[in-house]
């Protein structure tokens, strides 16, 4: 049988298939080239047209091309034989080292009819390898100059397996002593107790991710404020096989924010007092002009009246701000029906904005348990910033659905949209969008994240969708269960 008629009547043994990376070639018994793959052709410069039928001498030095020789008289045995580093020489003189497997090629009656050839250019493995030990570096190296951030990894167990220069510097354990210990090892106690340490890693298996900002505590007890974020880490079919956290020390920022939020509680109760008291007057003198027919006086007292209501309406949101900032705002769950009390809010509202209709698409709602007043506030912040941010004449769109776990709500307008750079930070406190629109509507920042902190602490969750000049829809959640995290 001629060689052409034996290529076709080759059966190449099943252990040498699954190499579609590497060089195949078969050569027959007297070591004759009858097979040249694709990937030979890439890998020795020859075309097929030019090997085929040539003795595989060209390829191999006399000495390697003795030792496959030897091997072709063994080649009846069912086994797989490597020659590792083999040199072999390219078409343009190159000489290459390659990992080769040798395995029988059989014809269709099962004779072994020549030698199938894997080559694998180690010249790839070699870059592969100095890749994998360029990454490891820069991984060793971050875990070892990021000292301003705890690195750590877990396995699937939550088990730390990794603790960066960053985390022994924070929270004072050494790798040693941290590695193999749970995550709940930078918990405090009442965490623990509360099973915060558990919810983080179940939002990060749900989610993908768990974001945080709460106090953690450090081998001598020593308490940091942090903020951190968990990560899950997926296998190829997608299980989690562990998870990552990156967190960083902010206990000097929290600090002064809590230093500030002091500050304006004492300054906001220091003004209530006077400014309730003018109230008060500013009221009495109204009535009084109005008896007398003054009106000159009347109108001049009902724009002072208006301005004392605003100023009154701040103090009230800075005292919330505070409150909830530090979760010492009281609150008040009752079962309440959602479909009514938005009526209501959109009731109200409608008295006071003439250019915007309000459209209420209600849900068939169970009753939820909730703090009415909150959620009313809530309510109002968000049609109210549908209202003003909205182009007159325009439709604002409410509407409350359930599943079985919640009640969502959602307010729609067609306003101005908020830039993408921003929905990051639309929750932030004393954060605010500021274009040539924007800057002729006043506030302050706080209302967005008074509703965020009412939102969390009802256990629910708000979200914003927006594109730039074409709306925005606000969504937030309200859970069925009974919130127990509240004063």
């Amino acid at each position: 049988m001629d060689s052409n008629s034996l290529s076709h009547n080759i059966y190449i043994h099943s252990a040498a298939i699954g190499f579609p990376d590497d060089a195949l070639i078969v050569v027959d018994l007297s070591n004759k080239i009858i097979i040249w793959s694709r990937e030979a052709e890439k890998l020795f410069e020859y075309s097929a047209a030019e090997v085929i039928g040539r003795h595989l001498s060209f390829l191999v030095s006399p000495d390697k091309l003795e030792r496959i020789v030897s091997i072709a008289h063994e080649i009846d045995i069912e086994v797989i034989t490597e020659l590792p580093g083999l040199m072999m020489t390219t078409k343009s003189g190159k000489h290459i080292k390659s990992d080769v497997l040798l395995s029988p090629a059989r014809d269709r009656d099962g004779r072994v009819a020549g030698i199938l050839m894997i080559a694998r250019d180690l010249r790839k493995k070699s870059d592969i390898d100095s890749l994998l030990s360029k990454s490891n570096e820069l991984i060793r190296l971050t875990f070892e100059r990021a000292t301003d951030y705890a690195i750590i990894t877990f396995d699937a167990a939550a088990t730390i397996t990794t603790w960066s220069k960053g985390a022994e510097l924070i929270f004072g354990y050494s790798e040693a002593e941290a590695t193999g210990q749970h995550t709940s090892l930078i918990f405090t106690p009442e965490d623990i107790a509360n099973g915060i340490d558990e919810l983080e890693l179940q939002t990060a298996r749900v989610k993908g991710r768990a974001e945080d900002e709460r106090w953690h505590i450090g081998k001598y007890g020593n308490r940091f404020f942090m903020s951190g974020v968990m990560i899950s880490i997926l296998n190829d079919d997608k299980t989690i096989i562990g998870y990552a956290k990156v967190a960083r020390d902010i206990t000097r920022r929290k600090m002064l924010e809590e230093q500030k939020d002091e500050f304006i509680k004492i300054a906001s109760h220091e003004l209530k007092t006077p400014v309730t008291t003018v109230k008060a007057f500013t009221e009495i003198l109204l009535e009084r002009f109005e008896k007398s027919e003054d009106r000159q006086s009347a109108s001049m007292l009902q724009t002072m009246d208006g301005q004392v209501t605003r100023l009154t309406e701040l103090i009230r949101t800075l005292l919330d701000t505070t409150a909830l900032s530090t979760g010492n705002i009281p609150m008040k769950m009752e079962m309440a029906d959602m479909n009514s009390i938005i009526s209501e809010q959109i009731a109200d509202l409608e008295k006071i904005t003439k250019n915007h209709r309000l459209i209420y698409h209600p849900g068939n709602l169970r009753p939820v348990a909730i703090d009415k007043r909150l959620i009313e506030q809530v309510l109002i912040n968000l049609i109210s910033n549908a209202i003003k941010y909205s182009p007159a004449g325009s439709d604002i769109i409410i509407s409350a659905t359930e599943n079985e776990k919640e009640i969502i709500v959602k307010v729609k307008d067609s306003g101005i949209g908020i830039p993408p750079a921003a929905i990051s930070k639309i929750f932030d406190r004393y954060f605010r969008v500021l274009n040539t629109y924007t800057n002729s509507i006043s506030g302050i920042g706080l209302g967005l994240y008074i509703v965020n902190s009412i939102i969390n602490r009802h256990g629910g969750v708000i979200s914003v969708q927006s594109k730039e000049g074409e709306g925005s829809v606000f969504q937030f959640t309200l859970p069925f269960k009974q919130v127990i995290n509240f004063s």
